[in-house]
């Protein structure tokens, strides 16, 4: 004797009507044994579409109340927001939803599901505590407050690419925002110093060895200047390797307003410099007083002249007299 299906349907929706006429028809070799849906309207439809009296399987329900074979539906409050869920249990410890010893079966538990859903969450919703909104970023403080996450930028940070300054930053205790250099003689060091020149170290030393003779030049670091202004113009450097450190508030070696503002950042009040003994960079070139060229005492391109040192070229004409 074969046993017939028994089946029970849950919510009398488009899909719920039409298995329940499939039944009703014979298409489907089951008996319909009870039907349920929280809108008793949707029940008493389809019980009137049937030709089987089915006064006597459903069920009137009120709102909000549960029954068996809710388990794992929401449970949502006045806004129609989900709160919870219907959970179910099978077992001795059902107070512990995450107890798989004593419990066979928990039906609805989130717990008991959790890492096959959790990927597919927005981790910034529903956090509990602050270590689970870390978003890896070291300029951030990262909260959960009423179980959502806030990303509060934080300052000083080292990493974020600008020097703050002492007492915040400095190149010793974060390299990363604030340069650093100089201190150790040697070609490669960025300057043009004693010892080296145009040959011996082209990587320090400036040098124009093509055109006219009389634009030629080779810095040599043994010499005034290097022998020529434009050994420390567009980012050479002619001297000592004085040491400089971004962020200890001076101004100093290949420090500039760009790439060192903790030090150097200021407000121009001369372009070009012209007070050249107050001990001031007026013109926030990184360079003060007599080491601006902006300050030089040379004679410019045609003015009278008696030495090659006193022309800003260093090259005074033997014939004319003139600055060449």
């Amino acid at each position: 004797m074969t046993v017939p299906l028994k089946i029970g349907l849950i919510g009398c929706g488009t899909i719920g009507t039409v298995i329940a006429r499939a039944i009703d028809e014979g298409e489907v070799p089951a008996v319909l044994t009870a039907v349920h849906d929280q809108e008793v309207d949707q029940l008493r439809q389809l019980a009137a579409r049937s030709s089987r009296d089915l006064e006597d399987i459903y069920q009137d329900m009120v709102t909000g109340s549960t029954m068996g074979g809710s388990s794992g539906s929401p449970v949502v409050n006045s806004s129609s927001e989900v709160v919870g869920q219907l959970s179910g249990c099978c077992g001795y410890n059902c107070g512990d939803e995450c107890d798989f010893v004593n419990n066979w079966t928990v039906d609805g538990a989130l717990a008991y599901y959790w890492d096959s859903v959790s990927a597919f969450l927005d981790p910034d919703i529903g956090c509990t505590e602050n270590w689970e909104c870390d978003d890896s970023d070291p300029c951030t403080t990262d909260e959960c407050i009423d179980f959502v996450c806030y990303h509060m930028p934080s300052t000083p940070c080292c990493g974020d690419g600008y020097c703050e300054g002492l007492p915040d930053e400095d190149c010793n205790n974060c390299p990363a925002d604030c340069i650093s250099g100089g201190g150790t003689a040697g070609c490669g060091n960025g300057t043009c110093e004693a010892g080296e020149d145009c040959n011996s170290c082209p990587a320090d030393c400036r040098a124009k060895t093509g055109g006219k003779p009389s634009t030629r030049y080779c810095c040599d670091g043994d010499l005034v200047d290097c022998g020529n202004l434009k050994c420390s113009e567009e980012g050479w450097s002619c001297g000592s390797a004085d040491p400089y450190c971004c962020g200890d508030g001076v101004c100093e070696g290949q420090e500039d307003p760009v790439n060192c503002a903790a030090d150097c950042d200021c407000t121009p009040t001369e372009d070009p410099e012209v007070t050249c003994d107050d001990g001031v960079d007026n013109d926030c070139d990184g360079l003060t007083d007599g080491a601006d060229p902006d300050c030089q005492t040379c004679l410019p391109r045609g003015a009278g002249c008696t030495t090659d040192a006193e022309c800003c070229s260093l090259s005074c004409h033997p014939v004319k007299g003139t600055c060449k």
